[in-house]
C-alpha cells in the first residue's frame, strides 16, 4: 500500500476520535475542524517517522495534545481553560471560600500546560492510568512518576499557601 492511501485510510478510521479528543481537551467547537486539520497535516508531514508498530491513534494523539498546547499559548487562553475546566471542580473538593478558590487557581496556574493535561484526565475526567497514557503518548509509568511529582508540587505550595496564612 503506498503512503497516501496508508495515510488516507489512517485518517478515516481515526477522524471522529480526533474531534472527541480534541473536544475533550477543551477545545471550542469552532476550533475542532481547523485543529484537527492541523494535526493531521503535521501527522501527514511526519508520516515517514511513524512506527508501524505502533498505535497510530496513540501517535496522532499526541501530536493533538502539542497542538492544543501550542493553541493555548498562541491564544493566550490557558488562565480561562483553566477556570473552565479545572477551578470550579477542584474548588468544590474543598470548603467553598473565596480565598481557597484563589489558593487553588493560583496552585493549577504555575503548573505547565502539559502538567495541567495530566490532571484534566486523571482526576476531572477519571482516567485510568492506562488510558492517560494512550492519550498522551507517555508510558503508564512515565504517567504515574509525572502525577506523582505534580501531586508533590500541588502539596508543596498548599502547605506552603497554608503556612504562610496562619503566620500572618
Amino acid at each position: 500500500m503506498n503512503r497516501d492511501k496508508e495515510f488516507s485510510q489512517l485518517l478515516e478510521e481515526t477522524y471522529r476520535a480526533l474531534g472527541f479528543f480534541l473536544r475533550y481537551l477543551g477545545l471550542p467547537e469552532a476550533e475542532v475542524d481547523d485543529m484537527a486539520q492541523e494535526v493531521y497535516l503535521k501527522a501527514y508531514n511526519a508520516f515517514d517517522r511513524y512506527e508501524s508498530g505502533r498505535s497510530f491513534k496513540s501517535w496522532l494523539f499526541s501530536i493533538a495534545k502539542n497542538s492544543f498546547i501550542d493553541w493555548t499559548r498562541r491564544q493566550k487562553v490557558q488562565r480561562r481553560f483553566l477556570e473552565a475546566n479545572f477551578s470550579k471542580d477542584f474548588c468544590d473538593t474543598f470548603e467553598d471560600s473565596s480565598n481557597t478558590r484563589t489558593q487553588v487557581k493560583a496552585m493549577l496556574e504555575k503548573l505547565s500546560a502539559e502538567e495541567q493535561i495530566l490532571i484534566e484526565l486523571r482526576f476531572f475526567q477519571d482516567l485510568p492510568f492506562n488510558d492517560v497514557a494512550e492519550l498522551t503518548g507517555l508510558t503508564v509509568g512515565a504517567v504515574k512518576m509525572r502525577m506523582m511529582r505534580i501531586l508533590d508540587k500541588i502539596k508543596t505550595d498548599w502547605k506552603r499557601e497554608s503556612y504562610d496564612d496562619q503566620n500572618l
